[in-house]
């Protein structure tokens, strides 16, 4: 099960079948906790959104 919160994923690790290195497993919340992170900033809009072109168009100035 996962479980996203404000602040900080959480996974209970029995639900991590396959996996059993308790490493593997923090890794994993850690990864988890990055990616709710940045949804909730995308939702917040903290981010900035350029396109590929507007990014050349910058280096070239």
């Amino acid at each position: 099960m996962i479980i996203l919160e404000r602040k900080n994923a959480t996974v209970k690790a029995k639900n991590f079948v396959g996996y059993s290195s308790e490493l593997r497993k923090a890794e994993n919340i850690a990864y988890m906790a990055k990616i709710e992170r940045s949804l909730r900033q995308l939702k917040n809009v903290e981010v900035i959104v350029k396109s590929w072109e507007e990014l050349k168009a910058m280096g070239n100035e």
